[in-house]
């Protein structure tokens, strides 16, 4: 696991965005075996990157909860159906890596 803190927060993506316990996370699944989760909606963010076959993604970002949660949100992840679009048109599907208590939502 590697922890950073202070990093650039994203701002609108199309990457897949999750609710897991309360924070909003981006994840990058692009990173070779890695996944990258970013805090979205918090200035600074922070970002973990793991290894999920290694150790539990819900795990790590549980752990993380009570620190990152000391950062004001300020935006939040929307669902499809926030964004005015055809809401019957078919979402992503939710990443096996996130938490088990993930929404997921759209940056």
């Amino acid at each position: 696991v590697l922890l950073r803190c202070g990093v650039t927060p994203p701002g609108p993506t199309t990457l897949h965005c999750v609710d897991a316990l309360g924070i909003d996370w981006v994840i990058d699944d692009r990173v070779d075996t890695a996944i990258r989760y970013t805090t979205f909606g918090r200035t600074p963010a922070v970002q973990v990157v793991l290894d999920h076959t290694k150790v539990s993604d819900a795990a790590v970002l549980g752990d993380l909860k009570a620190a990152v949660s000391v950062i004001p949100q300020t935006r939040r992840c929307i669902g499809l159906g926030d964004t005015g679009t055809n809401p019957s048109a078919p979402a992503r599907p939710a990443s096996p890596t996130a938490a088990p208590t993930a929404t997921p939502r759209r940056g």
